[in-house]
């Protein structure tokens, strides 16, 4: 088995290059999606100049991939690593038309399943995506909206969640009976 960031960096890279051209709604107009690995950039955490632009590093649109943990299956002598990819976006729209924010981030979630989908073998075919291993989750806007519900924000942001579940050969040990 391999490292697991090298298959993080894997899904990134292929993303990188499955969303270029695409854009989505930011703070000053559309911009291709951020793709971060492990967490995303704190506000204002740039060089000083950044702090004159309207738009932070951490800002949506992004597609955030994350390890969440793994398994060693035992008995077949495969591991198993759990991936969640978010996606985030930032509407244009009010708060009372939201019909574009929430199209915009299921376009975002299907071109990520779509990417996943491409390929069977990742990380030079030392992971492998297993039948029916990935799962879907959308509605995570509830954070973004309490902001802007409260006044913080000028427009909504839009979440969902991929999770896959990755394979790997796992380091054959010898079994004491």
């Amino acid at each position: 088995m391999r490292s697991t960031f090298l298959l993080l960096d894997d899904i990134a890279a292929q993303l990188e290059k499955d969303f270029k051209g695409h854009v989505f709604d930011n703070k000053t107009g559309v911009m291709e999606p951020n793709i971060w690995i492990g967490g995303v950039p704190p506000k204002r955490s740039g060089p000083p100049e950044a702090e004159k632009q309207p738009i932070n590093p951490g800002d949506p649109p992004y597609i955030l991939i994350k390890y969440l943990g793994d398994v060693d299956t035992g008995e077949t002598g495969n591991m198993e690593a759990s991936i969640g990819i978010l996606c985030a976006v930032y509407s244009l729209d009010s708060y009372v038309a939201i019909k574009n924010g929430y199209k915009d981030v299921l376009n975002m979630a299907d071109r990520v399943l779509l990417t996943l989908l491409s390929r069977r073998y990742w990380d030079d075919n030392h992971w492998w995506l297993g039948e029916s291993q990935i799962k879907r989750v959308c509605g995570l806007d509830r954070e973004g909206n309490s902001v802007y519900e409260a006044g913080a924000q000028a427009h909504p942001i839009y979440g969902a969640m991929i999770l896959a579940t990755f394979k790997a050969a796992a380091i054959p040990r010898k079994l004491n009976k």
